[in-house]
């Protein structure tokens, strides 16, 4: 991946993005496909790539036959997404021609069933929430679904 295009992408992104467009780069994309020169890089190299991905692409565990793990189909949708907005970045600053991930099939991202908990539970733990005084914050993520961070990232104000 030319340097020049990974510092011009990630100057366009929030900081926060940028340590992930970073990572995957670093992690994923250079140590897969860096050594083939941009000019040269077909949508079959990509193929290939989003394949071992999802095969063997986890990089820090490992099964049980000490075989590498394949990275899920979002989070490799989430490389392509990276890979091909520095390609089109590339195409822009005419280093390249084409960006042949704009005709790479993305995997498919399988919707999983949401897990509901019985009517029970969520009451027995509200109970012993009131005594530890963090009812109100395990209610609201109850009944509203939101995640930790949105719901610490809350403030009183945003509430009444």
């Amino acid at each position: 991946m030319d340097e020049r295009v990974v510092r011009e992408l990630c100057k366009r992104v929030r900081p926060s993005s940028h340590q992930t467009y970073r990572g995957c780069i670093d992690n994923y994309i250079v140590p897969n496909i860096g050594a083939i020169p941009l000019e040269k890089l077909t949508s079959l190299d990509l193929q290939k790539l989003y394949k071992k991905l999802l095969t063997k692409g986890r990089i820090d565990s490992l099964e049980a036959k000490g075989q590498l793990k394949g990275l899920s189909a979002k989070t490799v949708r989430n490389i392509l997404q990276i890979l091909s907005s520095a390609l089109k970045l590339a195409q822009e600053q005419r280093i390249i021609l084409t960006n042949p991930a704009e005709v790479c099939a993305l995997p498919k991202v399988e919707q999983r069933e949401m897990k509901t908990l019985p009517v029970e539970q969520p009451r027995s733990f509200l109970r012993k929430t009131r005594e530890s005084g963090v009812f109100e914050l395990y209610y609201l993520e109850l009944a509203t679904g939101l995640r930790r961070g949105e719901l610490l990232g809350l403030k009183w104000g945003t509430l009444i």
